[in-house]
């Protein structure tokens, strides 16, 4: 290197030099070099401002990491001095104390210097206050927050006003037939038509109680390995009423279709919620299309389709010939209480209850739809393993009743009073001798004092002091030979899933017919 070259060298590392000290002398960062032992060996006037020490400090035996709180310090001597000295340098948030106290939060850039055999020879750092970021970061949580606590207040006053107006429609009806059933009866009248009005309202106002606890995702389910086809053929008397004349169904089903595992009054309601949906669009004339077909998804399909993982699924396609969804409407079809229908139409709950139906078990729903195109809905549910169970049971045909007296103890375990009472009157109508408590607590009181054990526990799952779970976990620590049949209209965690899975626990959801209760605990009596 020749002279001028040199001296031209020099001259640009002065100009470099020149320019990074008033980048460090001017920044409101805290600029530092710490040595391979963490003391300090610079710090610019920032640096001295930000720690709370006074200009003329001497800091060669301060550490920096002695400003720094018991997190920052370890976190600094475990992660980041390692990554620096692997990378080159490393970054992280730290929480700084300063010599006044008041806690800083900021942003650490550590960089590693080494000199030429690699060996390190000392730290920069550079430090900066990220305080008010912070705090802007908590307002605008805590804005959100708001926000959805005011959307929650919102879907929750929707909610009372749209279950409110159908469930007191629906009670204004039981309580008007009930009391004409009780006067016909003073009159030794015919009453037959009054009660199944009664019953019939009763289904309708449990069919919404069971679309909100689905889309609450609490519905108490029983699931079977069912053949798609069949639920839609047997559904299809029920379809053409919904559809009315005005509209042509249309089914084509594959018939080779695989099994899939789900609730078969959840499955009916995803069907039947989805064919209301395509009668209001249509306005009483078009065409209805139902079909089905085994699908085979990959890993890009299932992850685009949003579906838990890949593999083999069957595929329910419904289509329609109506209005259409706007565009600006499809992301919020799903939605809770989101509804395009005039007021006092309906609640909004029924798509909603389709999607929380599907997603609990493991599949996945999406729409195709344009305005003045009609929409498409596909439903997918994994395949099962296992043969399809029959669901033709008409418990009204008098040749499938099933034999439901009998003559054993049962201790029946329930804290509502008119449900107790209701159920101790049809088991002892039936032959039982029947035996009652509140709670799961009580229940183990009468059995310590009864002498002869009892064939049979039905219990509640919800009640105070031990609930129906943990009075079936108490039973068979006892004897595994426990029979036990429990009962609930929605699970609240009480249920171990895994238990259910297993098939160890006999359940009946709520509400339930008492012919299905009967058949239930003769079953279990029987079988089990």
């Amino acid at each position: 290197m020749t002279r001028w070259q040199a001296q031209r060298e020099a001259r640009l590392a002065e100009t470099q030099l020149n320019r990074h000290l008033a980048i460090n002398d001017t920044t409101t960062d805290l600029v530092a070099t710490i040595d391979i032992d963490g003391f300090l060996i610079s710090l610019n006037a920032a640096g001295y401002a930000m720690l709370g020490l006074h200009d003329n400090t001497d800091i060669s035996h301060l550490r920096l990491a002695g400003f720094l709180d018991n997190a920052s310090v370890k976190n600094f001597v475990s992660q980041e001095i390692p990554q620096a000295i692997k990378f080159g340098a490393s970054h992280c948030e730290v929480q700084i104390t300063p010599c006044d106290g008041k806690p800083i939060a900021g942003s650490q850039v550590l960089i590693v210097h080494k000199d030429p055999l690699g060996n390190v020879d000392c730290f920069s750092v550079v430090l900066r206050d990220i305080s008010d970021i912070k705090v802007a970061e908590k307002e605008r949580q805590s804005l959100i927050e708001q926000l959805h606590q005011t959307r929650k207040m919102e879907t929750i006053g929707r909610l009372a006003g749209g279950v409110a107006h159908d469930f007191n429609n629906f009670i204004t009806v039981i309580m008007g037939y009930a009391e004409l059933s009780m006067m016909n009866a003073e009159r030794n009248l015919p009453n037959k038509e009054e009660i199944e009005m009664v019953l019939d309202t009763a289904r309708k106002a449990a069919r919404l109680s069971s679309q909100l606890l689905d889309l609450s995702s609490k519905q108490m389910v029983e699931p079977q390995v069912l053949n798609l086809n069949e639920t839609i053929h047997n559904s299809l008397k029920l379809i053409e009423s919904l559809l009315g004349e005005g509209i042509t169904i249309d089914v084509r089903t594959d018939y080779a279709l695989w099994p899939i595992k789900i609730d078969c009054s959840q499955l009916e309601q995803i069907i039947l919620n989805l064919t209301v949906n395509a009668r209001d669009a249509m306005r009483n004339s078009g065409v209805c299309t139902f079909s089905t077909e085994n699908i085979e998804l990959d890993r890009e399909q299932a992850s685009k389709l949003g579906v838990i993982k890949p593999g083999q699924f069957v595929r329910l396609i419904i289509t329609d010939t109506g209005c259409g969804i706007p565009k600006e409407n499809l992301e919020q079809i799903f939605d809770p209480f989101f509804s395009t229908k005039e007021k006092g139409k309906g609640t909004g709950l029924g798509l909603s209850a389709v999607f929380g139906a599907v997603k609990q078990n493991n599949g996945q729903i999406k729409v195709k739809s344009e305005v003045g195109k009609g929409a498409t809905f596909e439903v997918y549910f994994p395949k099962a393993e296992g043969e399809p169970e029959s669901q033709q049971h008409n418990p009204g045909d008098a040749e499938q009743q099933l034999k439901v007296e009998g003559s054993e103890s049962i201790l029946l375990v329930e804290d509502n009073e008119a449900v107790r009472n209701l159920l101790t009157t049809v088991l002892t109508e039936l032959g039982y001798e029947v035996t009652v408590a509140i709670n799961g607590a009580h229940a183990l009181d009468v059995i310590d004092a009864t002498d002869k054990p009892f064939d049979l526990v039905v219990s509640d799952v919800i009640m105070p002091k031990m609930n129906g779970m943990e009075l079936y976990r108490e039973l068979k620590k006892r004897s595994n030979d426990t029979k036990v049949v429990l009962m609930s209209g929605h699970t609240d965690q009480a249920i171990c899933f895994q238990e259910l899975n297993q098939g160890n626990i006999n359940l009946l959801s709520k509400p339930f017919p008492s012919q299905k209760f009967a058949e239930t605990v003769r079953d279990v009596l029987d079988n089990h």
